[in-house]
């Protein structure tokens, strides 16, 4: 469920919520997020911040992994360039989400494995 692919703005406000709940982020960071994922490799300007839902829909419906990479991006606070590695080294979406999860500095609430366990699976 967290690697589905965003093919409408349902799903585009559906990977938002997954990664504001799973970062425990503000919105505003899950969509600057999300949409460095998206757009990547291309740098985030103002016109592509402002464009429309549908316009990034489209982008994100011919990318895969787009809403792992962010959450890796949030969860280690790092760069896009530096989340496909976490991904691409783990031998699952879960895996890297796990070592995330469990690294050193991250908030230790009720068990966010538990919580996520579902989504990742």
């Amino acid at each position: 469920m967290l690697d589905l692919r965003i093919s409408n703005s349902k799903l585009f406000w559906r990977a938002l919520a997954m990664l504001q709940r799973f970062s425990g982020q503000s919105k505003a960071r899950c969509i600057e997020s999300l949409l460095q994922a998206i757009h990547f490799p291309q740098q985030l300007s103002d016109d592509i911040r402002a464009a429309p839902i549908s316009c990034h829909v489209r982008v994100a419906h011919e990318k895969e992994q787009v809403i792992p990479i962010a959450l890796l991006s949030l969860l280690f606070r790092c760069s896009i360039t530096e989340a496909q590695a976490h991904l691409a080294a783990a031998p699952s979406v879960c895996e890297a989400v796990r070592s995330a999860l469990a690294g050193p500095g991250q908030k230790r609430t009720a068990d966010p494995l538990e919580i996520l366990e579902p989504a990742v699976q």
